[in-house]
């Protein structure tokens, strides 16, 4: 079934099915679209404002990808990824799962990352799994948070 197309001003109609030529035309509403300064429910805190504008790439529960990710704007991950991210700022979610190489200036690990990391701030959350090896310039490590493979933090 097509758009409904709904009456206009003025007119004595109901809604109705729309013309062929009309549904061609139809657009729905952008359903992500919110309030200027309104959060988005079910989305986490990006600042994409700081990269010029880059909106973020979400990678939603459920979905899987193997390959290769760049980005210029943020990195969300809550499905499975097998290959390599690069991104300035990369959040992997509760329900996150990378496994290969990460690069980027932010990592925040809330769910399980296995393999090698280089990032200049990484923050491990208290539910979190890193397993591999990292090189990084600053570690949050939260109690509670995994950390098991070579680590080499800091200048050297």
């Amino acid at each position: 079934m097509g758009w409904i197309k709904r009456k206009e001003e003025g007119s004595t109609g109901t809604d109705e099915a729309a013309p062929p030529e009309e549904e061609a035309r139809a657009t729905p509403a952008d359903p992500v679209q919110a309030d200027e300064g309104e959060a988005q429910a079910g989305a986490a805190p990006l600042d994409s404002d700081r990269k010029g504008g880059a909106q973020p790439s979400i990678i939603s529960s459920g979905m899987e990808i193997s390959g290769e990710l760049r980005s210029n704007g943020p990195i969300h991950v809550e499905g499975r990824i097998e290959g390599s991210l690069e991104s300035d700022e990369i959040l992997i979610g509760a329900t996150g799962e990378v496994t290969g190489e990460v690069q980027a200036s932010q990592l925040s690990v809330h769910g399980a990352f296995e393999g090698d990391g280089v990032c200049e701030r990484l923050t491990i959350g208290p539910s979190a799994s890193y397993r591999g090896s990292l090189d990084c310039e600053s570690l949050e490590l939260a109690t509670g948070g995994i950390l098991v493979g070579k680590v080499q933090v800091g200048s050297t």
